[in-house]
């Protein structure tokens, strides 16, 4: 049997850069929603029941935003342990 190291390079999946985009785009989503959908009347009717839960594009779009901040936390808190000055 070979032995084999198991190390973060064996197992990345995305890159930095690709998760401050997939940041980036969802942020632009909740920012959007907040301005411009919450004006509008078939934005905020609910086009999706599940259960109890009505979904509007409104309530879709702000919860697919609320991923940016822990993303971007993420690279806040990777910068401040790789470069401590």
């Amino acid at each position: 049997m070979t032995d084999t190291k198991i190390t973060s390079e064996n197992h990345k999946v995305l890159s930095g850069s690709a998760l401050k985009l997939i940041a980036l785009f969802t942020m632009i989503i909740d920012h959007t929603a907040s301005v411009l959908l919450s004006n509008f009347q078939f934005a905020t009717t609910p086009i999706l029941r599940i259960g109890p839960f009505a979904w509007s594009l409104f309530k879709i779009c702000r919860i697919i935003g609320r991923c940016a901040f822990p993303l971007y936390a993420f690279f806040a808190d990777r910068r401040l342990y790789s470069h401590p000055e």
